[in-house]
């Protein structure tokens, strides 16, 4: 299976309470949800928009879901596709998955996987896309 390697980089990150409220902390817990846009150089160029849901446990740890709109190429093709992602944190561990049929223009029929592993704050972070195309 073919392997599209990038750097993403967070531009913007607005986080607030699921009901829309600044974030605050109920016994050390929070549920939040984020809009964070990412920029994409490699061999996935482009940008995108995610939605997460986040839920903060009092010791640190905690768990999110999220879809990604990803708006650019993925080696050389261009076009548009979404990606759900399930992870935890701290450290940051996430499974992005293309949804199916999600993809438009020469990303239409794509499928594939991403794992992710984050520690700590950076200017980039890398990525693996495992992709076939139907």
């Amino acid at each position: 299976m073919p392997q599209a390697k990038a750097q993403f980089a967070v531009q913007s990150w607005d986080e607030n309470t699921w009901e829309g409220q600044p974030s605050r902390e109920v016994e050390g817990a929070k549920r939040t949800r984020a809009r964070v846009t990412y920029t994409y150089e490699g061999d996935l160029q482009g940008e995108s928009v995610v939605e997460y849901l986040m839920n903060y446990n009092a010791d640190g740890s905690g768990q999110f879901v999220a879809l990604e709109q990803f708006t650019g190429s993925i080696a050389g093709k261009s076009g548009s596709v979404t990606l759900q992602h399930v992870g935890t944190f701290e450290p940051v561990r996430a499974t992005l998955s293309v949804l199916s049929g999600s993809g438009t223009g020469e990303l239409a029929g794509l499928s594939g996987q991403a794992s992710i592993e984050l520690a700590g704050h950076q200017d980039s972070y890398p990525i693996t896309l495992d992709y076939q195309f139907a």
